[in-house]
């Protein structure tokens, strides 16, 4: 193949490539058996987000930029790692459950955005009771979570042994609590 725009080009292919094989492996999820035609997917994964990398590498070094790259790469990674520590991260998402947040049953977690308010409601935002708009303070909740419900809004909640139940919205970051 002739190398045109600096590898530009070659790398768009590649990243074209991966993200095929990354959405046969979405609709493959939950499973490691061989994909329809065969394939495995895993293998497929590993071979073209290795041409990926090696495009990138290559093309960060046409236009000096490798330094900046990798970086940019670490602080990336970080974010990652940190979406990964989630415990409720994509909780509703393709790898969730049905019942979402029962696995953090028995485990001691700590919550952000959440909000208690004067009136006694905990909400991620501003309670409609006017007297408590001014009085709104942030804070985050930990204790051991001993059940988690569903009400009949759609709401996720989670019961701590201290004896509230906390609304869970895809804004909240629940973590292990140390």
């Amino acid at each position: 193949m002739t190398m045109t725009a600096k590898g530009v080009v070659k790398l768009i292919e590649e990243c074209g490539e991966l993200t095929q094989v990354l959405a046969k492996r979405l609709a493959w999820w939950g499973t490691d058996e061989p994909h329809w035609d065969g394939s495995d997917l895993k293998a497929r994964m590993a071979e073209e987000m290795g041409d990926v990398m090696a495009g990138l590498i290559f093309v960060a070094g046409q236009f000096d930029i490798s330094d900046a790259m990798m970086d940019r790469s670490a602080i990336k990674f970080e974010t990652y790692c940190d979406w990964q520590e989630d415990l409720g991260n994509n909780a509703h998402g393709i790898d969730g459950l049905e019942r979402p947040y029962d696995h953090l049953i028995g485990r001691s977690v700590r919550t952000s955005d959440l909000t208690i308010h004067p009136c006694g409601s905990y909400r991620t935002s501003g309670c409609p009771h006017e007297e408590c708009q001014p009085a709104d303070a942030d804070f985050g909740a930990q204790g051991e979570v001993v059940a988690t419900h569903l009400d009949a809004n759609g709401t996720w909640w989670l019961d701590f042994d201290w004896g509230y139940s906390l609304i869970v919205t895809n804004s909240t970051k629940i973590t292990a609590a140390e």
